[in-house]
């Protein structure tokens, strides 16, 4: 198998003279419509097919949908089996409403062998099968991490200042009460920046993955591979205690964000920390790429915009033995926010064959590598190969050396091959269940309810839709996904 560690010219010699392609401009006057989110996945779209479209004289035009809409419009159009595109490219969690509707064609055994599946890391490769059938193309590749001033924490001033208030070193935070101290410690205080943190905190924005990136760490035991349901009943677990005591401390520390962080989507958050607003961000991994470039970033060139795995919680709630466990170290799950978008082919497309092709292209460790590592493509990775392939994030990305380089790798690295980590929740309703959190989410943070009697709320929502959707139905697809036997013993 080809590895993609090369130049541009290399890569587009591979992708012309690739098998796929043999015949002289196959789909020759055939135009493929692509569903994508507006914004920056579909605005990197035209270059990322661009090769595609040269070698098969076929062409590509992109529908952008509002993120807002995007699950919606999807599902209403298949549902009544009416056309929307030739290739979908949508959020992860979607593949469980698509796969059990019956909507979407699996992926040919051909295209599986073709794009490497083994290069994809393990969770992404099974966030494109259910049952063990694949259905999906990858694309991108989504997980959380957290950004983190290096310049400002090795501030010498600053870590005595903070040794001296805090009664421990600045470092990067290993558990959410540290991020919290190190976060108030630089906001309001003229050391370098304005506030200490932003985060992903907006109703529709995404806020129900900046909070699960939180929960994750007090409520996730590596034992139970179980996270958001009780995989024996189908009870939501987000009233727990564990879920409770992340949603009281996210509150808590909210003094020292940035003062939009409850309405901030990704692109803000983002923006609030390359452009030199906040010390920490914990958001999806475009960051460290946007952050070197100097069209968009203040702090590009400098080697300061660092990432590391995201904080965690010395205490756990072991909701197996239904109690708190104090913990010798820092519990610290990866968590996979969003899962990724990724390419579905309607049973409806009117080109299947030319989708097909253009789905394998999208999919390959090349075009994937270049989209990964280029600014505010909107695309991440998903690739073992991508992440090994250090030069090119140095020659392409934008990082000073390979050292600045690494240290972003690594954090996405430590984070996907975490024994706990949690992936997208991808069973059917996931919209519904989303929306009812993010709710009480809001709630919460603006004072309309306690943490604790939002998410008691929230927690009764998810049983209803449970109940609406069919929980025995419902409980084999979570136990599905879980790798767990369909039927509970």
């Amino acid at each position: 198998m080809l590895k993609y560690g090369v130049g541009l010219m290399a890569l587009s010699s591979a992708l012309l003279c690739s098998s796929s392609w043999a015949q002289d401009l196959p789909f020759a006057g055939v135009n493929v419509i692509v569903a994508n989110n507006a914004g920056g996945n579909s605005d990197y779209m035209p270059t990322a097919v661009a090769g595609w479209e040269e070698a098969t004289g076929g062409s590509v035009s992109v529908e952008p949908i509002p993120f807002a809409d995007i699950k919606e419009k999807i599902l209403t159009a298949l549902g009544a089996d009416t056309f929307i595109a030739d290739l979908l490219v949508v959020p992860s969690g979607l593949a469980g409403d698509l796969i059990a509707g019956g909507y979407v064609m699996p992926v040919p055994e051909a295209s599986i062998e073709k794009l490497d599946y083994d290069d994809l890391f393990p969770g992404y490769r099974k966030n494109l099968s259910w049952d063990g059938v694949a259905y999906a193309w990858p694309w991108d590749g989504d997980v959380f991490t957290l950004n983190y001033r290096s310049d400002l924490f090795e501030n010498e001033e600053y870590k005595a200042a903070f040794a001296k208030e805090y009664g421990y070193d600045l470092d990067v935070p290993a558990t959410w009460k540290q991020y919290a101290d190190i976060a108030a410690f630089f906001s309001g205080t003229n050391r370098g920046v304005q506030f200490g943190w932003a985060e992903v905190g907006g109703r529709g924005s995404g806020s129900f993955h900046a909070f699960s990136a939180r929960a994750v760490g007090y409520a996730k035991a590596a034992a139970d591979p179980a996270f958001y349901f009780d995989p024996e009943t189908m009870d939501a677990r987000i009233g727990n205690p564990g879920f409770v005591k992340a949603l009281e401390d996210w509150k808590a520390a909210l003094p020292a964000a940035i003062p939009s962080v409850t309405t901030l989507g990704a692109f803000e958050t983002h923006m609030a920390f390359i452009t030199g607003q906040v010390a920490m961000a914990v958001d999806w991994t475009d960051t460290g790429v946007m952050g070197n470039d100097p069209t968009l970033s203040t702090i590009a060139g400098t080697g300061a915009n660092a990432a590391a795995i995201l904080p965690g919680s010395d205490t756990l709630w072991d909701a197996k033995a239904n109690s708190w466990e104090t913990l010798e170290t820092p519990n610290q799950p990866g968590y996979a926010a969003f899962g990724g978008w990724i390419v579905f082919i309607p049973k409806n497309s009117r080109n299947p064959e030319a989708a097909i092709s253009l789905a394998d292209h999208l999919g390959s460790a090349a075009i994937m590598t270049r989209a990964s590592q280029t600014p505010n493509s909107g695309v991440n990775p998903a690739r073992i190969s991508t992440l090994d392939d250090t030069a090119g994030w140095v020659n392409g990305a934008g990082f000073t050396d390979e050292a600045h380089a690494v240290n972003y790798l690594d954090s996405m690295r430590n984070s996907l091959l975490s024994e706990n980590l949690v992936y997208q929740l991808r069973i059917p309703g996931y919209s519904q269940y989303e929306e009812a959190l993010e709710l009480a989410i809001s709630e919460a943070l603006t004072d309309q309810k306690t943490p604790e009697q939002a998410l008691q709320d929230a927690a009764a929502s998810w049983n209803a839709i449970t109940d609406r959707l069919g929980r025995e139905k419902q409980l084999r697809y979570y136990r599905s996904d879980l790798g767990l036997s369909a039927d509970v013993q």
